[in-house]
Order: structure tokens, then C-alpha cells, then sequence
């Protein structure tokens, strides 16, 4: 069973950590090259209430991390957001990225109520 909880700074070299091991496959990142904790602290600091981070917890470890980011900086957008969701390599294919789409769908759900 997973849980969730809000991302904090004390969680930011985990989330680095999980991101930077798809740097390699290009796969899902156009990164060439592993980012650092340092890079990233200004990009923490700009998820709020209505544009999330998380992290996503297996007995008692964070296994991944998911967030909702601004699709695009246009009013007409203002409603719209994009999904990320970065699992650790030796989490993937376990049917945990429909677990977590549905934990986001509920906050969303939530949100508008």
C-alpha cells in the first residue's frame, strides 16, 4: 500500500536521486547529464497548494515522487496541469503509477469540491 505525503526540502536529495537515475535512458527526462540537490532547490520552492509536490511512500521509504506543475503560462491554461510522476528503477512495473494517478485524480476531485 502506498502513501503520500507533502514534500518537504529534507526530502529533496531523495527526489534527485530518483529523478537523476532516468537521466540515462533519456527516456522520460531530456537531461543529459545527473542535476544536483543545489540545482534544485529554487524549483522546490516553487510548488504551493495549488501546484504540488509529493513523495511517494513504501513501508516507509520514498520510492518516487509525483507533482502537478503549471502546463503553461497562459491564462487560458489556468486550469490545466502537467503530471509528473519519477518511480526508483527497482519500484517500476508494479502497477504503481495507477496508484498514483488515482491518489492525484482524488486531490484534484477534492480541490473542486
Amino acid at each position: 500500500m502506498l502513501s503520500f505525503r507533502r514534500a518537504t526540502p529534507n526530502d529533496l536529495s531523495r527526489i534527485v536521486a530518483i529523478y537523476n537515475s532516468a537521466v540515462p535512458s533519456h527516456d522520460i527526462t531530456d537531461d543529459e547529464m545527473p542535476i544536483t540537490v543545489d540545482s534544485r532547490q529554487e524549483w522546490l520552492n516553487h510548488f504551493n497548494d495549488r501546484f504540488p509536490i509529493w513523495v511517494v511512500i513504501s513501508d516507509s521509504t520514498i520510492i518516487g515522487w509525483c507533482s502537478l506543475g503549471q502546463f503553461y503560462p497562459h491564462q487560458a491554461y489556468q486550469f490545466s496541469a502537467e503530471i509528473s510522476i519519477y518511480l526508483a528503477s527497482d519500484t517500476q512495473g508494479r502497477g504503481y503509477g495507477k496508484q498514483i494517478l488515482n491518489f492525484i485524480d482524488q486531490q484534484i476531485t477534492d480541490n473542486l469540491d
